[in-house]
């Protein structure tokens, strides 16, 4: 498995809207897209990795200190 930072900030909205387009990207070429929170990617990366889901690859996307805003994102960009 592979681990890529392409991390942004920005205020919620800007960053709402920017992770939505960048998830639509991700499941036109990718049979599944996880989504989820960490406040610590090399350890999610490890566990992922040892998980055996046989994932190709964990993309760090989004970095915040609110655990509030963290918390509505996650809620915001999971589709059912």
């Amino acid at each position: 498995m592979e681990l890529d930072f392409d991390l942004r900030t920005g205020t919620f909205n800007d960053m709402k809207e920017f992770l939505l387009r960048s998830i639509q990207s991700y499941v036109m070429h990718h049979n599944s897209v996880k989504v989820g929170i960490t406040c610590d990617p090399d350890r999610r990366f490890y566990q992922h990795s040892n998980s055996g889901k046989r994932w190709k690859k964990m993309v760090v996307k989004y970095e915040t200190s609110s655990v509030s805003y963290i918390n509505n994102m996650e809620k915001a960009l999971i589709i059912d």
